[in-house]
């Protein structure tokens, strides 16, 4: 996995350079994440795009037959690349490295709040400006409820988790107990 993950930057970022060259990062985001959403739709396209038995020129007639206007020839330039380099496979994987190098530009920061009940808004305009005030960046909140936490909640900021659940604090409680 880890020769993938260069292999992965290398392309991301010769796609936001790109991006960021034409001025278009956000309508490339979306048209990747369409792109994205039929290939996963639709698992017999992608298994012919990952395909080394059908030619590279074939596979971008069908891409341009099923996708037209969706795709612009940068989407289409980075899917030859994949397809003619074997990687097709990792077009998943490009899209959440660009959706990651986005938020970074945009300084943007994804914070997903599960709890074990409803939180008021109140409740989470204060959670909200406390981060915020942490990280010196703005927040997009993204809510879940999940009983099974039993109470407290978990944050996810970025790609740092911070769990305050009671379940998670019984855990601990539980395994340092089996540890005497």
């Amino acid at each position: 996995m880890a020769i993938n993950k260069g292999i992965i930057k290398k392309y991301t970022q010769a796609l936001f350079k790109v991006a960021v060259k034409e001025n278009d990062i956000n309508q490339i985001s979306d048209r990747l994440h369409n792109i994205r959403s039929i290939l996963k739709s639709v698992p017999e396209l992608n298994q012919l795009l990952i395909t080394r038995r059908v030619q590279v020129q074939d596979k971008m007639n069908i891409l341009k037959n099923i996708l037209g206007d969706k795709i612009s020839d940068i989407e289409m330039d980075l899917m030859v690349l994949l397809m003619e380099n074997g990687h097709m496979m990792l077009f998943g994987e490009v899209v959440k490295r660009f959706d990651y190098l986005l938020d970074k530009e945009s300084k943007l920061v994804k914070v997903h709040i599960t709890s074990s009940s409803i939180l008021s808004d109140d409740e989470v305009q204060r959670i909200s400006s406390k981060i915020e005030n942490n990280i010196q960046k703005e927040i997009e909140v993204e809510m879940e409820t999940d009983e099974s936490i039993i109470g407290g909640i978990k944050l996810r900021v970025g790609n740092t988790l911070i769990d305050g659940s009671i379940y998670s604090r019984l855990q601990k409680m539980r395994d340092t107990l089996i540890q005497v």
